[in-house]
């Protein structure tokens, strides 16, 4: 293998690298949902993903001040996703992802249990179970690498007796409070080397173009 054949090899693999890397993440924050609509689902779409099981709220326009929703905001707005009750939710993608992580909090329960798993496919790839309480948000690193799916489901806990002072609250009510969730789409690997090809022909370009 010649010299010049090696050194675009490796300016090549450079490019890929750069070219991943610029894509970058993306955070969710919820704050840019039609406020008019707050209480529904998240529509299909939002963030380049699909939400099956989850809806928003803005706490400051709903009459649950003081509960999970409003400990749930992260910020920069108030704007967050919640969980439903029952069953299980999936956020489900086209393309492959990584799940960074996201801040959780319980919506009325303390010590609520939380298992988020990871798939490729129909194949569990990854699980982690956390734990909230619903007087603070709790940023998670999940760190789930090249999935298309996700799955939260929420158990166990007891209701915050302040809850049940304030709002009459009874039952299992396991909603989670979700914000800033934050991933890093995962390009298509024709992608990738377009780009990386792209980002060569300039090196190359600027290398030969260069008059000392």
């Amino acid at each position: 293998m010649t010299k010049a054949v090696s050194v675009a090899i490796a300016a090549f693999l450079f490019c890929c690298s750069i070219c991943s890397a610029a894509i970058g993440q993306t955070v969710l924050t919820f704050d840019d949902l039609p406020k008019g609509s707050t209480g529904a689902s998240i529509p299909n779409g939002y963030g380049g993903l699909n939400w099956d099981g989850f809806n928003y709220e803005y706490w400051d326009l709903t009459n649950t001040g003081g509960s999970g929703y409003e400990y749930g905001s992260a910020g920069p707005g108030t704007g967050v996703a919640y969980k439903l009750a029952d069953g299980i939710s999936h956020i489900t993608s086209s393309n492959r992802f990584d799940f960074i992580g996201a801040y959780l909090t319980a919506a009325w329960r303390d010590g609520l249990q939380i298992t988020a798993t990871g798939y490729q496919g129909s194949i569990p790839i990854y699980t982690q179970n956390v734990t909230v309480n619903s007087t603070s948000s709790t940023w998670f690193d999940f760190d789930f690498l090249n999935v298309d799916s996700l799955s939260f489901t929420a158990s166990g806990g007891t209701v915050n007796p302040i809850y049940l002072t304030k709002f009459g609250l009874l039952g299992s009510l396991t909603q989670i409070v979700m914000d800033n969730f934050t991933f890093t789409p995962v390009p298509e690997p024709s992608t990738l080397a377009l780009l990386a090809l792209a980002s060569l022909g300039l090196l190359v370009r600027r290398k030969f173009d260069f008059r000392p």
